[in-house]
């Protein structure tokens, strides 16, 4: 088994690569007292690397670390990167509020979303990377699964919103999961995941 330090300390995030992750592998939280490093990249492989070896460098234990942003086509300068920097709160329901009122004027053909989720894996050695993305459309907030913006993503082909849908459905769709899934199997590749005490 292949325990990983998941660099996040996003309760919703983590919640979702736990259900995501295969048998063979172990997530582990971060430990509460660390500090999150200046996320000053450029690009969100960047900043998925910054952290991926920040934490390496602090618990010399191989980190699976993720950024990612939400990009809307009517406003393509405001959020990607910079996306929880935008936000005047920390409250989900009022972020997705402040997105809603941000687009209220806009016609629908503007209100397009693309969310997009970069991993990376690192062990002090190797560095394995992959990146999915979802696009759709910023909806009136439906429904109570999920967290963050799920409530307003409504996604085409169900017709409905991420909060709207399954666990098992919305792992469908999320960019986390499938670039999860897509690093799993990288490591299978790699041999990367082997047995391993408990201890």
């Amino acid at each position: 088994m292949l325990k990983l330090i998941a660099a996040t300390k996003n309760h919703g995030k983590l919640q979702e690569l736990q259900q995501a992750a295969p048998p063979e592998i172990k997530l582990i939280p971060l430990p509460k007292e660390l500090s999150a490093p200046n996320e000053s990249g450029t690009t969100y492989l960047a900043n998925a690397m910054l952290k991926a070896r920040f934490y390496y460098q602090k618990l010399q234990r191989p980190v699976l670390a993720d950024d990612g942003g939400l990009e809307l086509a009517a406003f393509p300068d405001i959020l990607g990167l910079k996306t929880q920097r935008f936000f005047t709160s920390s409250d989900p329901k009022q972020q997705n509020a402040q997105l809603l009122a941000l687009l209220a004027a806009q016609p629908e053909a503007s209100r397009a979303f693309t969310l997009q989720a970069t991993l990376v894996y690192f062990d002090g050695q190797a560095l394995l990377t992959s990146h999915a993305q979802l696009t759709g459309l910023v909806t009136d907030a439906r429904g109570t699964q999920g967290f963050g913006f799920d409530p307003i993503l409504y996604v085409p082909n169900e017709q409905r919103t991420l909060a709207q849908l399954t666990a098992t459905q919305r792992a469908k769709y999320s960019p986390r999961v499938q670039a999860f899934r897509e690093l799993s199997q990288q490591l299978k590749k790699r041999q990367l995941i082997k047995e391993e005490d408990d201890g």
